[in-house]
């Protein structure tokens, strides 16, 4: 049987998102997707350690920071955890998405303290980075990205 993890979808009330949809010019730079659904994160039935899912191709897309569920999740908890991420994001003016690792953990927290003996249900989030200056991480990749470690070793030296 021959898998296509390009063929990930998630369902949407307009149509289906699939994974290629993500496909964007190097370059473009976003900086944060939640996907409160289940198994966003996770990859299919024939290969569930493919390295391509829906989460890991908004990274492709150019997103910092994605927030997804390895698993089925309840939607009555991801509602609140939902809620709870986004408080701990909020700064004066907006949202801070370099937030998003510490936010994340802040509203699993949340909701394990209320559910300790039932980690099934809070478990199941991931937070996925991108590091910044690393290729892929919202810039572009430059003649000394694409030099080999010694010859970067060696510049660096000789400044």
């Amino acid at each position: 049987m021959w898998a296509a993890p390009a063929r990930g979808r998630l369902a949407l009330a307009g149509g289906p998102l699939h994974v290629r949809d993500l496909w964007r010019p190097a370059g473009t730079t976003a900086a944060l997707a939640v996907l409160s659904a289940c198994d966003t994160v996770r990859g299919g039935a024939a290969l569930p350690d493919e390295a391509l899912t829906l989460g890991t191709a908004f990274q492709l897309a150019g997103f910092r920071h994605v927030i997804g569920a390895l698993w089925a999740i309840s939607d009555t908890l991801t509602v609140q955890l939902c809620e709870d991420l986004y408080a701990a994001l909020a700064v004066p003016g907006g949202l801070d998405p370099e937030r998003a690792a510490s936010a994340l953990h802040h509203a699993v927290r949340q909701v394990r303290a209320a559910l300790p003996d039932l980690p099934e249900l809070w478990a199941g989030y991931a937070h996925l980075p991108i590091s910044p200056g690393r290729p892929g991480a919202g810039r572009r990749r430059t003649a000394r990205d694409r030099a080999p470690a010694r010859v970067r070793a060696g510049r660096a030296r000789t400044r």
